[in-house]
């Protein structure tokens, strides 16, 4: 095994720990949370923060991208890409205390006078970490990124905790925001000390690099919160609230597995990028991976919505399951779509990706949109509009990066359709049939998803066995090593 495999799976092994120890944290408070705030609390944080990450999106020069990518690195480089992130936040940081007020009036909701300029700050707190952080990812370094994020997890969970039994509103959640990116501030500096220099001296040289991320990332923020914008402003906070609630958990997955183990994909791809068959091989393993994980999910969370949602959420909550399984579908698509995307990047077409996510903005605009101007406006009709559009769009983005990195039809990817083809055949076999009543007397969520699950495990094997034994082999032989 190669040495960029190794610190690759090494990688994405504290990557997933890190997002793992995260959601995992942030789902015990959230289940406290749930029971002390209500969904309009939530509504008016997710509002906020919609706001939030629309605009500091205009500040994201994809720092770590261009320092990962760059072949030679002067010091210059690093703090000049942290003078300039730090530059934009705080312009942006001071333009939205400046319209408060006009958002709120907007929105028609005054507590944002409260919590939106208190939420900026936050964005300038950020910007003041250890110019080291931007260091890590070109060196595959994630030990000291674990720790920081790790211990400011904690330290936001405790704070918003506390706060939510002595507020009992929203407040709670502003205090939990604040406490995270303070203590970001101050830990990133303990694990990885490094004075900070202000200067742009190589400020054209990033921005040359940078401007396409920039507009990718500005494209991917509206694109990505423009349905909770929507909903706000037509359908009311108390659904917002539950809305966000219930995509955020359908979301966990992608958050806490998918995520995390793509994390070195782009370092680890762009190492491969002049050799044209290893780097196909190298992402075909990949997409079989990520494809078979985003099936289990699938299935288990569309499988067992109702247990699920009653079991975290109570008894109150059921109402709002539906928004839960339907989201659950987009598991299919996601991983595959971030696992394309990352590619992408990996070989520099950040271009590409730009062009991408201005078509795909203008598909949910127009759909998000007809919903309002042709069909009754409904919770419902949003939700299923919402998760049609994102559908299409990854499995659109899937296409278009294939067709892009110059992959061909072989047997590995036909295999690939059958394997998606065949479990869902099962599956909606298994839920949609009568006749199962009859044969299988004690039929519940849980039986169902544990059949359809032992079915993916065999047509897996049947159909890339070969396959996961050689990563399982590399696995192996990576720890014995």
């Amino acid at each position: 095994m190669t040495g960029v495999t190794k610190r690759f799976l090494y990688g994405s092994f504290l990557s997933v720990l890190n997002k793992s120890g995260n959601k995992l944290v942030g789902m015990l408070s959230t289940l406290i949370l749930v029971r002390l705030l209500l969904p309009e609390d939530f509504g008016l944080i997710a509002i906020t923060l919609m706001i939030i990450n629309v605009t500091e999106s205009l500040s994201d020069l994809g720092p770590s991208n261009y320092i990962i990518q760059k072949k030679d690195l002067v010091d210059s480089d690093v703090n000049t890409a942290w003078t300039l992130s730090l530059l934009i936040k705080t312009l942006i940081s001071a333009s939205l205390i400046l319209f408060t007020p006009v958002f709120s009036a907007f929105f028609e909701m005054p507590s944002l006078t409260i919590s939106l300029p208190l939420l900026a700050l936050g964005m300038v707190i950020a910007g003041l970490g250890s110019p080291k952080i931007l260091l890590m990812g070109r060196n595959m370094e994630y030990g000291i990124p674990f720790k920081i994020s790790i211990s400011q997890k904690i330290t936001s969970v405790l704070g918003t905790i506390i706060a939510a039994f002595v507020f009992r509103d929203y407040r709670a959640l502003i205090v939990g925001h604040l406490a995270s990116t303070i203590s970001y501030l101050i830990f990133s500096y303990y694990f990885a000390y490094q004075r900070p220099i202000f200067t742009l001296i190589n400020a054209r040289n990033q921005w040359n690099f940078s401007k396409w991320i920039l507009k990718s990332a500005v494209i991917g923020q509206i694109r990505g919160n423009i349905d909770t914008g929507f909903a706000a402003k037509f359908i009311g906070a108390a659904f917002v609230g539950s809305y966000q609630i219930m995509k955020y958990y359908t979301s966990l997955p992608v958050s806490l597995l998918v995520q995390p183990i793509l994390t070195p994909l782009i370092a680890a791809l762009a190492k491969l990028k002049d050799n044209t068959n290893h780097f196909n091989k190298q992402f075909e393993t990949v997409c079989l991976l990520m494809g078979s994980l985003g099936l289990i999910m699938f299935t288990v969370l569309h499988g067992m919505s109702t247990t699920i949602v009653f079991v975290i959420f109570g008894e109150n909550w059921l109402a709002y399951t539906y928004i839960f399984k339907v989201f659950s579908y987009l598991l299919l698509v996601s991983p595959l779509s971030i696992c394309f995307g990352k590619a992408l990047m990996s070989m520099g077409k950040v271009k590409s990706l730009f062009v991408f996510d201005i078509i795909s903005l203008v598909v949910l605009v127009c759909a998000i949109g007809g919903i309002f101007a042709f069909a009754e406006i409904t919770s419902t009709n949003f939700v299923y509009i919402k998760v049609a559009t994102d559908f299409f769009i990854a499995l659109s983005l899937c296409i278009y990066a294939f067709n892009a990195l110059v992959f061909t039809l072989n047997k590995f990817w036909i295999k690939f359709g059958l394997l998606y083809v065949g479990n869902l055949f099962f599956y909606y076999c298994v839920i949609n049939l009568p006749y199962l009543d009859n044969i299988i007397i004690w039929r519940n969520e849980l039986v169902v998803v544990a059949v359809s699950l032992l079915f993916n495990l065999l047509l897996s094997l049947s159909l890339f066995r070969k396959d996961f034994l050689a990563i399982l082999l590399q696995v192996t032989q990576s720890r014995s090593k």
